[in-house]
């Protein structure tokens, strides 16, 4: 397997489960069961637990063997629940937010 393509811009988006299922194509596609992605694959709803979103994408994640990174910055207009599902999301092997590409990278090396 490859590594980890960084993969930018509107062709990715995590907003349903049923969008997740794309990095399940993109996965044949790209020899790699790991991805790193920068924040724009994340819409406002994935930020809102009560919206199911973060909990659909996760659980498809998961099914398919798929690990991602997300490269994003904390924000301090997430709710606590958001940045403690944040926080818990870096001890997984599934998925994680994270600082920079580098530790994006690392989490990935050992997920």
């Amino acid at each position: 397997m490859s590594e980890a393509p960084y993969l930018t811009g509107p062709a990715v988006c995590l907003g349903s489960g049923a969008e997740a299922l794309a990095l399940v194509s993109l996965s044949y596609e790209a020899d790699t069961a790991a991805f790193l992605l920068d924040s724009s694959a994340l819409p406002p709803a994935f930020f809102d637990l009560s919206s199911g979103v973060a909990g659909d994408v996760l659980q498809k994640l998961t099914n398919h063997g798929l690990q991602v990174a997300v490269v994003i910055s904390p924000d301090t207009s997430w709710s606590q629940a958001f940045r403690q599902f944040a926080a818990e999301t870096k001890k997984g092997r599934t998925f994680a937010l994270c600082d920079t590409e580098a530790e994006a990278r690392s989490w990935l090396a050992r997920a």
